[in-house]
């Protein structure tokens, strides 16, 4: 759903206009979308349920990728049996075929400490 929404946004005028830079639109409707511009996002820890479908998943790699190119990516694919959804944070659980991305403003390595 994010993904349409990010690419409904690249093709809005008013995200046109306020594009000085020329910058590429669906990337620039990802960083106004996500609210990060690119030297914000050091790293990226990304989580997704493969119920949401391989296409999903490669999606939205090839859209932080294209939006955060110098950002250092890791993160977990899984596939659960059953109807409890596998990806939560805190009280808020996902449904089923979620992906999560935390844009992280450091090191990935301190993330990865931190858990």
């Amino acid at each position: 759903q994010e993904l349409d929404q990010i690419s409904a946004l690249a093709l809005d005028p008013e995200i046109r206009r306020s594009n000085q830079l020329g910058i590429n639109r669906t990337v620039y409707a990802a960083h106004k979308f996500l609210q990060r511009e690119p030297q914000q996002v050091c790293s990226v820890l990304l989580f997704a349920d493969l119920a949401c479908g391989a296409r999903t998943v490669q999606r939205v790699l090839a859209l932080l990728d294209i939006a955060y190119p110098a950002a250092t990516k890791a993160g977990l694919v899984v596939s659960r049996e059953g109807q409890e959804a596998p990806l939560g944070l805190g009280g808020e659980v996902f449904g089923r075929g979620g992906v999560l991305a935390l844009l992280l403003p450091g090191p990935l390595h301190s993330a990865i400490s931190f858990c």
